[in-house]
């Protein structure tokens, strides 16, 4: 599974983005990018929004690596829990995206 830290990077690079720019955007230093690369350690959730914001993807995107899914491959309790998810503040999507992340961490494959 690609961490989030990986995909961050994956994605800057598939928009052409500069990892300066996104540090100028979030109000980061570029050692802090640095570190999180050289640690392999995920932006805290406080820059998820910031960071998607800038991107202009979705915290689903960057948390889980996914995009596309088409309602006829969810089943109903996914549908509802997709509908209840909308329900909720982008940031509140950023921390519920991470706490998935973190309880699944052990389970989750990559698809």
């Amino acid at each position: 599974m690609l961490s989030i830290i990986n995909n961050l990077l994956s994605i800057l690079e598939e928009k052409n983005l500069k990892q300066t720019d996104l540090c100028n955007a979030i109000n980061i230093n570029t050692s802090t990018m640095t570190n999180w690369k050289n640690r392999n350690t995920d932006p805290p959730a406080k820059y998820i929004i910031p960071i998607c914001e800038y991107l202009e993807i979705t915290p689903y995107e960057l948390l889980c690596n996914k995009k596309n899914i088409t309602p006829e491959k969810l089943s109903d309790d996914e549908l509802n829990l997709l509908k209840m998810y909308r329900l909720l503040t982008e940031w509140e999507k950023g921390e519920y995206c991470g706490q998935l992340k973190e309880k699944t961490k052990d389970r989750v494959e990559e698809i």
